[in-house]
């Protein structure tokens, strides 16, 4: 297996897969939460899941649109944007699914590239492609872990994981 096939099986295992070894993937972690719950956050220094959800979606959308040469804030926006009010079950459902399809075309460029198009520089951050996706590995995995606790904390944990 190459190095970006790797890179792209993280990508979609951490995040999608219902058992990767290591980590609960944020579909386990959001498994069951309704909108009202998604919506709400522990407290002022936590993130509710869904905010969480849409800024994981924005960040793979940046890398995207820079991979192609848009810029990112013409077409998204700001990071961190409102939820809908009130919580609705077919918004946060689409939120998820955003997440999906993004994590999917993210892993399916990252699959695509050879090991030199891997130590190519990314955009103007200094960093190499390969750098850049493995920040976003680690980057999604905290965010997951910050689900899992703000479930813990506003007691939503089911004991299904």
């Amino acid at each position: 297996m190459s190095e970006s096939e790797h890179l792209a099986d993280a990508l979609t295992g951490l995040l999608l897969e219902d058992e990767n070894g290591w980590f609960l993937p944020v579909s386990g972690a959001l498994e069951g939460l309704s909108a009202e719950q998604a919506a709400r956050s522990p407290s002022e220094k936590f993130n509710s899941p869904w905010s969480v959800v849409r800024h994981m979606t924005y960040w793979m959308e940046v890398i995207l649109l820079r991979l192609r040469g848009e810029n990112p804030k013409a077409t998204l926006g700001e990071d961190w944007m409102p939820l809908p009010k009130p919580a609705s079950e077919s918004a946060w459902a689409t939120d998820k699914e955003h997440l999906k399809e993004v994590t999917l075309q993210l892993a399916d460029t990252v699959r695509a590239w050879d090991d030199t198009l891997l130590e190519t520089p990314f955009h103007t951050s200094g960093h190499n492609r390969r750098q850049v996706i493995q920040g976003v590995i680690g980057h999604n995995s905290y965010h997951t872990n910050e689900i899992i606790c703000s479930r813990h904390m506003l007691g939503f944990w089911l004991e299904q994981t």
